[in-house]
């Protein structure tokens, strides 16, 4: 079972958000669902979150949508999906796994991470190293020091990270 509450200031009323003056503003407002679900059976475990925005980036750059990273979420499992969000003319939607058990958010509780990602980059280009070359030999022995410093202290990683900041 699913609920949703009204918010007036959002203007969420009845499991819909209203975008008004869309394209005009004598224009009639556009409804989009808060929650929804799909009608495929291999997606029954699945709903959809429609956020109430538009989202534009600069062109060029997309928004990764994830789970937040280091923490949990109510126990929400939100996947992770990439929106080309320099032109995609829609509300963004998260796909999220129904929860075990009950869970309840409260406006403003995180439930994932937005990442802006330059297009490009989606396609880099990877090399594999050939085991005799001189950055594969770097690359391992650098995995040595950091096995042998990680083993004498367990906190080498943030002492590390603090020095590559300074």
């Amino acid at each position: 079972m699913f609920y949703v509450f009204d918010n007036a200031d959002c203007q969420f009323r009845g499991n819909a958000y209203r975008f008004e003056g869309i394209p005009v503003d004598k224009s009639p407002p556009i409804l989009e669902p808060g929650i929804s679900f799909f009608d495929r059976p291999d997606q029954q475990h699945l709903f959809k979150l429609h956020l109430p925005y538009l989202w534009r980036t600069a062109e060029g750059i997309d928004t990764l949508f994830q789970p937040l990273i280091n923490r949990v979420s109510q126990g929400l499992a939100v996947l992770s999906g990439l929106v080309e969000t320099d032109w995609y003319p829609s509300p963004v939607n998260l796909i999220i796994a129904k929860p075990e058990g009950s869970f309840h958010i409260s406006p403003g509780d995180p439930i994932a991470h937005a990442i802006f990602i330059p297009r490009p980059l989606r396609r880099p280009a990877l090399t594999i190293a050939a085991p005799h070359s001189r950055i594969n030999r770097e690359a391992r022995k650098g995995l040595a020091e950091w096995d042998q410093r990680h083993t004498k202290d367990r906190g080498a990683y943030k002492a590390l990270a603090r020095e590559r900041q300074e």
